[in-house]
């Protein structure tokens, strides 16, 4: 009797992890099958890349501008024009592939304060960014959110300069 409950204890602590893993990361419905692109890079030999891509298939929008965050601030800074533009695009992208979403990975490093009623910066900022494309005309369906730490920070006189990656999948039905 006693390897029955062993066996269903192993049972239920890997059937936990993979509920966890599904629905603790705020990702899309049972089923979502994240597809290849590009996210922000980080610090490559002590160089600050702060590039963003939106790729989907044969869709492709960058800018060498991300998302901007004040530090310990969830609200993003004002994007510039040329971002603007490739926001536009990637808007009017979504619009006609409803059958994609994109995730939308908020960044934080260690030390920032968070005061967002969320369980970090990461995912604050990510949900604010979300807002915000959703009052650019894309659909809050199609969009995703969760976080993740910076091993090394793309900071520049108290401005996070990389807040956040993008990756786009199929919605299944």
């Amino acid at each position: 009797m006693r390897p029955l409950y062993l066996i269903l204890l192993f049972l239920w602590f890997i059937a936990s992890y993979f509920l966890c893993k599904n629905c603790c990361n705020n990702t899309v419905a049972t089923g979502a099958e994240t597809a290849t692109s590009a996210v922000g890079a980080a610090a490559v030999d002590g160089e600050c890349i702060t590039d963003i891509e939106f790729e989907d298939g044969d869709f492709i929008a960058s800018s060498s501008e991300n998302f901007r965050f004040n530090m310990s601030e969830e609200s993003q800074l004002a994007p510039s024009e040329d971002f603007l533009n490739i926001i536009a695009q990637v808007a009017d992208h979504l619009s006609e592939n409803p059958d994609r979403f994109m995730q939308l990975t908020g960044y934080y490093v260690d030390g920032e304060e968070n005061a967002s009623d969320y369980d970090n910066l990461g995912v604050a900022r990510a949900k604010s960014v979300r807002e915000y494309l959703k009052d650019s005309g894309i659909s809050g369906t199609q969009l995703t959110t969760n976080s993740e730490m910076l091993e090394s920070a793309c900071t520049k006189d108290g401005v996070l300069l990389k807040g956040i990656g993008a990756k786009f999948a199929e919605i299944k039905q």
